[in-house]
């Protein structure tokens, strides 16, 4: 079961970088937008093997690794195959399409490799700065 830690606006971060300054997508905004937007960001615990998002539930966030490892999995329905494709570490986002498209997750699900902690953008804060 994952843990909210945060999930309210709290002061700009007194360092100088946020979980998003790493990511392509948010490269072209300022240090205070995404500064301003990684307040908002909930911080989530994820267990050993728990599922963080599936293939079809809705693309309403983004994650980025703050902790641990996250794993990205497809699946081939007519083979019965699940793939890892994809390991991440700290700093590394993933479901990022959902804030640009909004739709659901039909190509992959993540889960924790080990204990993770992730941040997400959700898609309805990410809209108000886009």
């Amino acid at each position: 079961m994952s843990e909210v830690i945060s999930g309210t606006p709290t002061t700009p971060p007194t360092s100088t970088t946020t979980p998003l300054d790493h990511i392509p997508l948010f490269a072209p905004l300022t240090a205070q937008v995404r500064g301003e937007l990684s307040a908002w960001m909930q911080k989530r615990v994820c267990a050993p093997g728990e599922i963080i998002f599936n293939e079809g539930d809705p693309g309403d966030a983004m994650f980025v690794v703050e902790d641990g490892y996250v794993s990205v999995f497809v699946t081939d329905q007519a083979m019965g195959l699940t793939v890892d494709v994809a390991s991440l570490g700290r700093g590394e986002a993933f479901g990022e399409m959902a804030l640009v498209t909004g739709e659901g997750r039909w190509s992959a699900r993540a889960c924790g490799c080990c204990t993770a902690t992730c941040s997400s953008a959700s898609r309805r804060r990410f809209r108000r700065w886009h």
